[in-house]
């Protein structure tokens, strides 16, 4: 019987091994192949609000993040038409702007030119930048999977008040936020056989009364994206169980030799008496 748990066992750890390697895998397409071109705002553009739409041309149905002063200030999916738009906010000051292009497996094609907009921001005390940052622009799923992310707040006074759109009409809000790092999670509910962009919103407010934002990407229901490597993963998976089973197996296989090797300890003392015993 222990022969045959451990056939099962050895046979089962092989087909997990086998589906890990599938899961970790990434489809890996080619990178965008047409640099993006910021129309929307103009070289040498001034403000006096810092939140502000950046829009123009893109490689279609890639992925266009927008960067300031070299810092990731959002992202975007590049429309069928070929165009883009994403809201961000500027430092104070100076801001150069650029659109870089990409794939889902972050692979990135030429960057756009650079066009230097100011944001002529009030005078204050606090002259440190405040903004908001996530290792990813793109997380995807499937419908009923509680999608996770990340979050860090450089500067800014705290504690901060955060707010999210999901983009499928649902808000979340955290208040007295004291930590910099932070993660949001959200469940959509969309038809298993439809697929679905959102557009997500994260805003951060300090107590100062200083906003800032980070416009995000989720897809839900693609198949080219393999989407167990960016829900969060279950509270037990198949692996954690057999180890589990694997460390059962060896406690009864010990417990078997060691009745078994006292067994035998107690026949070779039965039978050295015997042989003792005198005639």
């Amino acid at each position: 019987m222990l022969l045959a748990i451990g056939v099962f066992l050895a046979a089962m750890t092989m087909q997990v091994r086998a589906a890990d390697v599938v899961v970790s895998a990434a489809v890996n397409g080619d990178p965008p192949s047409i640099p993006a071109v910021i129309l929307n705002p103009e070289q040498d553009n001034r403000f006096t609000n810092p939140t502000i739409p950046v829009s123009g041309t893109c490689d279609p149905l890639f992925f266009v993040k927008i960067f300031r002063n070299n810092i990731f200030a959002g992202a975007t999916e590049c429309s069928g038409d070929g165009e883009f738009s994403v809201t961000i906010e500027l430092f104070a000051g100076r801001n150069d702007l650029v659109a870089r292009s990409y794939n889902a497996a972050e692979n990135e094609g030429p960057p756009s030119n650079t066009v230097t907009v100011y944001y002529d921001a009030p005078v204050t005390s606090d002259s440190e930048p405040f903004y908001l940052t996530s290792e990813y622009f793109l997380r995807a799923g499937y419908s009923g999977q509680n999608i996770y992310w990340d979050f860090e707040i450089h500067g800014g006074i705290g504690p901060f008040t955060v707010n999210v759109d999901w983009g499928d009409g649902s808000n979340d809000t955290i208040k007295d936020l004291t930590s910099r790092n932070f993660r949001l999670q959200h469940e959509y509910s969309t038809p298993r056989d439809k697929r679905e962009h959102y557009k997500v919103t994260v805003v951060v407010y300090d107590t100062a009364g200083r906003r800032t934002s980070l416009q995000l990407v989720i897809i839900i229901n693609d198949p080219a994206i393999i989407a167990a490597i960016f829900a969060e993963p279950p509270t037990v998976i198949p692996g954690e169980s057999l180890n589990l089973a694997w460390w059962a197996y060896a406690l009864v296989v010990l417990m078997g030799v060691c009745f078994w090797l006292g067994e035998r300890r107690g026949e070779s003392i039965v039978n050295s008496k015997y042989r003792r015993r005198p005639a």
